[in-house]
This record gives C-alpha cells, sequence and structure tokens, in this order.
C-alpha cells in the first residue's frame, strides 16, 4: 500500500508509534524529501517528522545546542527504523497472502472514532482534512498497522516461552540481585529549633512532657506525632513506612541502631530540630523469596526473548527484501 508523502500527524487516534531516539538537525531536511524505500513502498522525511512529532516536543524543551541535534538525529534513527519495520513486516505478510477484510478495519476505524472522538464521526472528518489526509490513506494505514500486530504476535510473541527452569536458574546464578538489606519500620516526632533561646527551650520541654507521656502514660505515638510534629509526616502519625536504616543522616542512625521495637528514643538534638524516634518493627537482612520474585524474572526473561526473537525476524526481512536509503540518510540499523 502507498503512503502519502508529506506531514502526517503523529498523534492522531495513536495510531502511529512514539518516536524513540538521529545525526544531522531534522530541520535541515525537507519534509517531501525521499528518506528510505522497502520495495516500492517510499517513506519520506515527513513520515518520519510525523511519528516523532510528540518526541521531538519533548526534546526541544530538555536540551538545547548540539545536545538538542544529536538528540533530535537518534530520535530520527529510532522513527526511520519504525517505519522500515512496519513496510518490511507489511511485504510479508502480502508474499504470504494474507488479508485483513474491510469489514474488520472498519470495526477497529469505528472503535477508535468512538474512543478519542466520543463517536463524533464529523469531528474525526475534520481532522483528517485539517491535516490534509484523505480517509483511504488513513484506513490504509489503520489497515497496516493491524498486519504489524498480528504478524507480530504470530512471529514474534506467540513463539516466547520461558520455562520454570530458566527462572529458577536466574534467581539462583543472580542472587545478588534479590538480597536486601536490614530495614527498619520508622516513626519520628520532630519539632523545629526556636527563634531565639526561650523558644528553642520551650520547644525541648514540650517534647521532653511528650516524651513521658510515651513512656509512663502510654500514650500512642502516632496521636502525639499528630498533635505536635512540624515535619510532613505529621499527619500519617510520624510513620516513616519501611526504610534502610542506612538511609538516615548519621546522628539519627546511631540511635536507631541501638533502639528495640517499641522502645521511645531520648531526645535527639540535630543542628535543624529535636527529634523522638520509635522502631516499630525490624527486618533482618536476607534475600528475597523465590515466590516473591518469580513473575518478575519471568517478566524480565520474556521482555528478552521478545526482543530477540524480534530482532532476528526483522534481520531475516531485511536480507529478504528491498531497502534503500536515500542520499543524506543514515542507516537506522547501525550505531551511529
Amino acid at each position: 500500500m502507498k503512503i502519502r508523502h508529506g506531514m502526517r500527524a503523529a498523534v492522531l487516534l495513536g495510531l502511529v508509534f512514539a518516536g524513540t531516539v538521529h545525526a544531522q538537525d531534522l530541520t535541515e531536511l525537507p519534509l517531501d524529501g525521499y528518506a528510505a524505500k522497502v520495495n516500492d513502498e517510499v517513506i519520506t522525511i515527513g513520515d518520519v517528522a510525523a511519528i516523532t512529532r510528540a518526541a521531538d516536543e519533548r526534546l526541544r524543551i530538555l536540551y538545547a545546542g548540539e545536545e538538542l541535534t544529536r538528540q533530535r538525529a537518534a530520535m530520527f534513527r529510532s522513527g526511520l527504523r519504525q517505519l522500515i519495520e512496519n513496510k518490511l513486516i507489511a511485504a510479508e505478510f502480502d508474499t504470504l497472502e494474507g488479508q485483513i477484510p474491510d469489514r474488520i478495519v472498519d470495526d477497529r476505524i469505528d472503535q477508535i472514532i468512538k474512543e478519542r472522538f466520543n463517536n463524533d464521526r464529523a469531528a474525526f472528518l475534520e481532522a483528517l482534512a485539517t491535516e490534509q489526509r484523505t480517509y483511504q490513506e488513513w484506513k490504509d494505514e489503520v489497515r497496516e498497522h493491524m498486519i504489524v500486530g498480528l504478524m507480530r504476535r504470530q512471529e514474534v510473541i506467540d513463539k516466547v516461552a520461558i520455562s520454570p527452569g530458566q527462572v529458577r536458574r536466574i534467581y539462583e546464578e543472580e542472587q545478588s540481585r534479590y538480597n536486601v538489606k536490614p530495614q527498619i519500620r520508622l516513626r519520628m516526632i520532630f519539632l523545629r529549633h526556636g527563634e531565639d533561646e526561650e523558644e528553642d527551650n520551650r520547644k525541648r520541654e514540650e517534647l521532653v512532657i511528650a516524651r513521658g507521656r510515651l513512656v509512663t502514660e502510654d500514650a500512642i505515638f502516632a496521636d502525639v506525632a499528630r498533635e505536635l510534629s512540624e515535619d510532613t509526616l505529621a499527619e500519617n502519625g510520624g510513620d516513616w513506612g519501611w526504610i534502610e536504616p542506612t538511609m538516615l543522616r548519621n546522628e539519627l542512625q546511631a540511635v536507631a541502631a541501638e533502639l528495640k521495637e517499641g522502645e521511645i528514643s531520648e531526645i535527639i538534638d540535630t543542628e535543624d530540630g529535636y527529634y523522638l524516634m520509635m522502631i516499630d518493627e525490624r527486618k533482618d537482612a536476607g534475600r528475597k523469596s523465590f515466590d516473591t520474585v518469580r513473575e518478575e524474572i519471568e517478566e524480565e526473561l520474556t521482555e528478552k526473548e521478545t526482543e530477540r526473537l524480534y530482532k532476528d525476524w526483522i534481520d531475516r526481512l531485511r536480507r529478504k527484501f528491498y531497502i534503500k536509503l536515500y542520499e543524506g540518510i543514515p542507516d537506522p540499523f547501525t550505531e551511529p
């Protein structure tokens, strides 16, 4: 299927891919210029610019000068590669005499109009007109993306198979990844130093009284923290959640190392204020159990295997079909 030359909107209906991260500045390239050809299908500079437009806008905010040029060059390479891969996949689909009936494409279009345009077909057609695109051109793109999704599932996703033995082996071979350091469930009350000595003494006395209530009157630490503490965790009862003690500043870390569960610390005087600390619970250093990380490992292995199978498949298609890059266009399949 032929793809119209010139600019196409990347955001329309979310059907084109977001750009990832190429080396000349894109502003130097004419949008109607040719970037590549796959068999008889032409990819223009505008086609690449369209699917990377949103990413390009973000890059302009984040970078400037030479770094912006470098980032945009990488983005262009990624976008061009994506378009070439799509054309290769569509060519393989045609070779296999695959077909997607019009009714299925029409159903997908109806779904998109419902989701993106609140089922307002007039608004949808207006968006196409604004971008100077015909309905048939856009329908061809919808069909191509459906082909890419179908072929990718058949040739890659459905072929990914991760065995329980592979998951277990990663767990055993990479044990250090799953080690956990000691942790404490920490609560603290904090009062800033006073503006002068009198205020400072008053605040410290408030904390002395509060500690007495906690130690002798069985007051609830969380309630006292909500009442007295001046930090942002006061409304949570001074609850810092589970943290590694080494994350604390040195003077707090030293106290935390000595406290028993449920014990109230003495008043801790630091350069920014006074603290009272209580440790609800401790967890010793150890290793995450296999059951808790099984799914995480399986997802990682699945992602790696998917990438490997996809790359091998695209490499075969690159050898099978004709690809031409036009003058001045860097090869998106090689590192710059």
